[in-house]
């Protein structure tokens, strides 16, 4: 079942990429496909490339920020974190998020 629920993810994403390449929930959802197959830098790479900064998608933005901390690499995670603060200001996960940064940072 889970195989069918991503293969129709995949398709979905495709067709939407299809007419507009840079849609960003259709490139969260192949980012997320290339993450549960193990290939972290392809799926960084779509982030990255979809990454639309004057209005972001929030759940490619909430991505690409994690991976961004995961991988320690933590002045672009807060720079993420700051960008989703102030495109969804009423969301305070972008706050915490930013605090956590700065605690893991020092």
């Amino acid at each position: 079942m889970r195989e069918s629920v991503q293969a129709f993810g995949a398709l979905a994403a495709d067709a939407a990429l299809g007419k507009e390449p840079k849609n960003g929930l259709a490139n969260y959802v192949r980012a997320r496909l290339h993450l549960v197959v193990g290939e972290n830098k392809e799926a960084l790479a779509r982030l990255e490339g979809a990454l639309d900064r004057d209005h972001p998608q929030e759940n490619l933005l909430a991505l690409l920020a994690g991976l961004k901390l995961k991988s320690e690499d933590y002045d672009a995670a807060a720079d993420l974190y700051q960008l989703g603060a102030k495109t969804y200001p009423r969301d305070a996960k972008w706050q915490k998020s930013l605090a956590a940064v700065y605690l893991k940072n020092g």
